[in-house]
């Protein structure tokens, strides 16, 4: 019978993922002849930020400064283990914003603490017009009345929220 020298994990530090979103992890079990002591079984040191089920990983709520990495442990029968860490990231608050034609508004979504850069995309290039694809914050300039989806999207772990920009011909107060 032969166990297990050592264990991997995919992936390299830190991995990323959304709040609500999952990223698959594997395990490596070393020799690859090893037939004894090989199951490998995973764990999270911090189930409240991110939950582990057979190497795949849920984003629970969004690491913080002082919550920086979750341990994600990969551990065979004989002790040998492995561990990856993981930051949790979250983009919010995508609302329903009102502008006038010709008129600009500027969005800025709420970032956790790891979260990336954002990248802007836009539902319409003409009538909800982009001041840059990507920063902290956009502006918006409105052309024709209609409802146009702005998409904010951070860079890390994929973490994403929308605004909704209806373009009147009345002025906003």
């Amino acid at each position: 019978r032969t166990s297990p020298t050592s264990v991997s994990v995919s992936g390299s530090d830190p991995v990323y993922v959304k709040v609500g979103g999952t990223k698959a992890l594997t395990a490596t079990v070393a020799p690859s002849t090893a037939n004894y002591n090989n199951t490998v079984t995973w764990s999270s040191n911090q189930a409240g930020y991110a939950t582990v089920s057979n190497g795949t990983v849920t984003g629970k709520v969004a690491t913080t400064t002082s919550v920086t990495d979750v341990n994600i442990t990969a551990s065979t029968a004989n002790g040998k283990s492995a561990i990856r860490k993981v930051r949790v990231t979250q983009l919010s608050g995508g609302t329903t914003k009102y502008v006038k034609t010709g008129s600009a508004i500027t969005l800025t979504p709420t970032k956790s603490a790891h979260a990336g850069t954002v990248n802007w995309t836009t539902s319409n290039s003409t009538n909800a017009k982009l001041s840059a694809t990507s920063g902290n914050s956009v502006t918006v300039t409105a052309g024709a009345v209609g409802s146009y989806t702005v998409t904010a999207t951070e860079a890390n772990g994929g973490s994403a929220t929308s605004y909704t920009i209806v373009v009147t011909s009345l002025a906003i107060s």
